[in-house]
């Protein structure tokens, strides 16, 4: 039966990988693996805030666009739109509906301007008005609109303080006076 097997016979310097080799190359490996998986992770929440971010300044963008027309319509029939609550009074600070029964949710909620499209979203959106008058002699209107995280502010807080970790986009804009 001997003669079946093949015979090799290691010459000297011809060694096999010990299982302590196996192990050290697993471990190491392991450790790899473990520092790009976290990269991943790091990456997939940086990306889920930069959505948020991305989606809060479409929004306020949206905000300034209707507010813009809102002057128009103003302009030429002296009222604004129906239910929208847009004002032009310097200083005033609106807060856009988060839910359904908040005043101005007819305008803007999906069955109007669609700028909020759902109760209690992620985010919260204000805008703040403010007059100008220039060096010329005409006036201007300062809008700023800001998307602050829900989480962060509780209803009737100042969107506009100084907190470090008031995760807000803001968005400036300038139109003529009426």
């Amino acid at each position: 039966m001997d003669s079946f097997l093949p015979s090799k016979k290691i010459r000297a310097g011809e060694k096999g990988s010990s299982l302590v080799e196996v192990l050290i190359a697993l471990f190491v490996l392991m450790v790899l693996l473990i520092g790009i998986l976290q990269m991943f992770s790091a990456a997939f929440v940086i990306n889920q805030k930069s959505s948020l971010k991305t989606l809060q300044a479409y929004k306020c963008q949206q905000v300034a666009e209707n507010i813009r027309m809102a002057r128009l319509i103003i302009v030429s029939t002296g009222n604004p739109p129906l239910n929208s609550g847009i004002t032009f009074n310097d200083g005033f600070v609106y807060p856009l509906p988060y839910e359904s029964g908040d005043d101005g949710w007819a305008y803007w909620g999906p069955a109007g301007a669609n700028v909020v499209e759902e109760e209690g979203a992620k985010y919260r959106l204000y805008y703040r008005m403010n007059q100008q008058l220039l060096l010329s002699g005409a006036s201007v209107w300062n809008l700023t609109v800001t998307a602050v995280e829900a989480a962060k502010i509780e209803a009737g807080e100042d969107p506009y303080d100084d907190r470090p970790n008031l995760r807000r986009v803001e968005y400036v804009t300038q139109m003529p006076g009426l």
